[in-house]
């Protein structure tokens, strides 16, 4: 069509222009040499055109969006040559195409657009569902006809049973005979009926499922597909591995760990995971994978520094600028976390929590290969396994929770490339609960809580041979003691440290003094007190706090600083 194209074009051009030459041979010759030179040019313009239905080679999957790449190797001739890629997903940013291209070829034009002439192949899996759906039908259209061959068996039985005439009589034996064959022969009709039943009722629960799955499976994907068309050109003919990369938002990755510490006095283990998904509309098989914390729809212009200025991390009472120290002992922490997971942004079958990462992107290549289908499902890929020396101590605040708590304390974490994420907690091969690798703010000394360890035991007990109320003239005088007991049954010795507080006054009328503190550090301010000590292997420790308030009689004053909190509970 091309060469039929271009000799109308040359016919034409002769036509109109051979009149003014056919009389001067040298200007005929002249007029023959440029026809020949721009037929040369018009063939050279021909286009190689090669479609192409290349597999997801390797993806850089982000927080929120994938890169996909396809690598394929091809054949191009010398002039120009387009390259379609059919199959592609229909979801692809058109702005993110990128093909790469060296010193032998250039890359004219790439254009993306939807391919709805060709017909689209089911996926395997929706086929198999498919398949077993019209199995599934199949054998329920079976049992019913059964059971309708059955009930006819059962009335012909039933309109046929009076045996002998209305004159004649019938003898004790026949009639028994008759009567013991209808019987067992309704029983029978009636049995299997009853459990053909209960085979469709089963069949039919399946099905069910089956068609459950088949709507999230077609709902996954709305197999449109599109096609994306590159125009190169190259001087000579030449065999080319062409790299075609592109942007999808529908995919991300969320850190998740795994933190093993099988005993005090060992190194910890810490499994760093991520759950993938892919709602690409194409799967990935069996290829190269690499997770980043980079921003793909950063702009191209280069950053400018703003000013740098310094301020405290803050206080405890919001998640986002939290010491990880505080929020381990904290359980405002775990319900600020389950409130920030609430708050999430819903778009598709996926939602996404904000968290926070390092300026600078981390890139964290997997060493192996995996396959993630296109069903907006979490996999779980491997990223990596450190086994880190770590420093552990015991914290406990009795006057919150009777627990002790477990830390690991890690130095030079920031070379882990960890993003903050939930984590799944073993001590000593026993699951203890989730606890969360919080980075913001930490300094160079990352705390990891490991949940409770029942085997070292607090108790706080109020001393009422020393706990007394008095009225001095128009004075109330309060005082309270109490004993602290601290038991090491492990077999190796610990640090633990034990966090307390005396009333701090905010009135001028109400006094407050600190008899007795057993040597601990004492925040005067905050009336915070902290006890540090080393606790040797199956011993224990006893110490004492002791305050006395004064207040005007007339009034009420909440001396023993009682803890609350609000728990659900059944109403009759």
């Amino acid at each position: 069509m091309q060469q039929f194209f271009n000799f109308i074009v040359l016919k034409n051009i002769f036509i109109v222009n051979y009149k003014q030459f056919k009389n001067n041979p040298m200007r005929t010759t002249i007029f023959t040499l440029l026809i020949c030179i721009l037929q040369f040019t018009i063939y050279s313009q021909e286009i190689s055109r090669q479609e192409l239905s290349p597999d997801v080679s390797s993806v850089v999957v982000y927080t929120e969006g994938v890169e996909v790449s396809h690598n394929v190797d091809v054949r191009l001739a010398a002039g120009r040559n387009l390259l379609v890629f059919k199959g592609l997903s229909s979801k692809i940013q058109t702005r993110s195409l990128r093909v790469n291209a060296d010193v032998e070829m250039s890359v004219l034009s790439i254009n993306h657009k939807i391919d709805y002439l060709t017909e689209q192949n089911e996926k395997p899996r929706a086929r198999q569902v498919r398949d077993s759906l019209r199995l599934i039908n199949a054998s329920i259209t079976l049992l019913q006809n059964e059971s309708d061959a059955l009930s006819i068996q059962k009335e012909l039985l039933l309109n046929n049973r009076h045996i002998g005439g209305t004159e004649n009589g019938t003898n004790v034996l026949e009639l028994q005979k008759a009567a013991d064959f209808f019987q067992t022969r309704i029983f029978e009709i009636n049995k299997r009926q009853s459990k053909i039943s209960l085979d469709v009722e089963d069949l039919n629960l399946v099905r069910e499922k089956l068609n459950s799955e088949l709507g999230e499976l077609n709902s996954a994907s709305n197999y449109e597909r599109s096609e994306i068309a590159v125009l190169l050109t190259t001087d000579r003919a030449i065999t080319k591995r062409i790299e075609l990369r592109y942007y999808i938002s529908d995919a991300g990755w969320a850190p998740i760990y795994e933190i093993k510490a099988e005993d005090i006095d060992k190194p910890l283990k810490l499994y760093y995971r991520a759950r993938v998904f892919n709602n690409t509309e194409i799967d990935w098989s069996n290829i190269d994978m690499m997770l980043s914390t980079a921003d793909p729809n950063m702009s191209v212009n280069y950053p400018v520094l703003l000013p740098w200025k310094l301020n405290f991390i803050g206080s405890a009472t919001s998640i986002a600028d939290m010491n990880p120290y505080q929020a381990n002992l904290n359980d405002n922490y775990v319900r600020q976390r389950e409130q920030q997971l609430r708050n999430v942004q819903q778009r598709g079958a996926v939602s996404f929590v904000p968290i926070s990462v390092s300026e600078v992107g981390i890139d964290l290549p997997l060493n192996t290969k995996y396959s993630v289908p296109c069903d907006s499902k979490p996999y779980i890929v491997d990223v990596a396994e450190y086994n880190l020396p770590a420093t552990y101590r015991h914290i406990c605040v009795p006057k919150m929770n009777k627990g002790v708590f477990l830390l690991a304390q890690i130095v030079d974490w920031e070379d882990l490339n960890l993003v903050e994420g939930e984590a799944n907690v073993y001590l000593a091969e026993t699951y203890v609960g989730k606890s969360y690798i919080y980075t913001r703010g930490v300094s160079d000394t990352l705390n990891l809580s490991l949940g409770y360890d029942k085997k070292v035991v607090v108790t706080r007990t109020k001393v009422k041979n020393y706990t007394s109320r008095q009225f001095l003239g128009t004075k109330v005088k309060e005082t309270i003691r109490y004993q602290f007991e601290v038991k090491n049954n492990r077999s190796v010795p610990i640090d633990i440290e034990i966090m307390d507080q005396v009333p701090v006054s905010e009135n001028s009328e109400i006094e407050v003094s600190v008899d007795e503190t057993s040597g601990a550090e004492h925040a005067v301010l905050s009336g915070i007190l902290n006890w540090r000590f080393n606790l040797a292997e199956g011993s224990k420790k006893e110490f004492f706090m002791q305050y006395t308030v004064r207040y005007p009689r007339n009034q009420r004053v909440e001396t023993a600083g009682k803890a609350h909190r609000t728990i659900n509970a059944p109403s009759f």
